[in-house]
């Protein structure tokens, strides 16, 4: 008898723990699959769904929010891509749009050699800018690959300004620029940096020929000055200026200062010079 009651109370303790273990575990897997059954709820139509947080500082509420932090950054990194894809296509749409027109235009009956002259001249012009703008986009799309696993250099940034001298030196804009060299190191590793040199040729090329297509027959002052821990590079122009309140705008790509509409360009320049700069940890100063 006492083996027998013995054993009941065994089965009754054992029965006990395994339904009070199946109430804790209920209780604290349910959070888990919770958060599970939500997660799988989310796909790029709809990353604008946030878990719901909790107060506390336990494993649980600090996975919510890192998984919530890292949703932000995917819908604004497919929200920038979104956005890249429209303006991308809308500016590649309109030299295109030019360039058919004037040729349905051109075919649509004989004319004469000057306006044919002058057909071209347009077609010519509408292609340059979209030539540049393809290229432009291009570059763009080549700094998104990550610094570190790209071929990187030894540059002279005094020899690298003085080869976009002489490029320019060829083009309409011919004496334009003046050089302004302090005194240079004998130790070349101060004006010595680590890149990607056609990036960083496109990156100063940019501006250089912003300062230059808005400064008028002005010219257009580069000056390099370095010490024992930074190269600066200034480039100085007496152009049309950027507008104070649109300062914060400046680095948006195919955003274009409200002054500067009757000037050519796509808006992509002063963004992708950035993110050159920014990638070989270089700062820009707003001036």
């Amino acid at each position: 008898w006492r083996d027998w009651s013995s054993d009941v109370c065994s089965f009754r303790s054992i029965a006990l723990m395994f339904f009070i273990g199946q109430f804790y575990a209920k209780n604290i897997l349910t959070p888990i699959v919770n958060i599970l059954r939500n997660i799988k709820r989310i796909s790029a139509t709809n990353l604008s769904h946030r878990l719901k947080e909790t107060k506390g500082n336990d494993e649980l509420a600090e996975l919510t929010r890192t998984f919530n932090q890292m949703l932000d950054r995917l819908e604004k990194s497919f929200t920038l891509q979104k956005n890249f894809v429209h303006n991308a296509s809308h500016e590649l749409k309109n030299p295109l749009t030019a360039i058919l027109g004037e040729g349905e235009i051109a075919l649509s009956r004989k004319r004469t050699p000057e306006e044919y002259i002058t057909t071209l001249n347009t077609i010519m012009s509408e292609a340059e800018r979209l030539d540049q703008l393809s290229r432009n986009l291009l570059s763009l799309a080549q700094t998104d690959f990550d610094l570190s696993i790209s071929k990187k250099e030894e540059i002279r940034i005094d020899e690298l300004i003085w080869e976009l001298k002489e490029y320019f030196d060829k083009t309409n804009y011919k004496d334009r620029i003046e050089i302004h060299f302090s005194i240079l190191p004998e130790n070349t590793d101060l004006i010595t940096i680590k890149g990607i040199p056609s990036l960083l040729k496109i990156a100063i090329m940019n501006i250089m020929d912003n300062a230059c297509k808005f400064s008028g027959d002005h010219k257009v002052d580069v000056t390099l000055t370095m010490d024992l821990n930074n190269i600066r590079l200034q480039i100085t122009d007496k152009g049309i200026g950027i507008p104070e309140t649109e300062m914060n705008n400046l680095f948006q790509p195919f955003i274009r200062a409200s002054n500067a509409f009757k000037f050519k360009g796509s808006g992509i320049g002063l963004s992708l010079v950035h993110k050159i700069i920014t990638m070989h940890g270089g700062t820009d100063r707003k001036s």
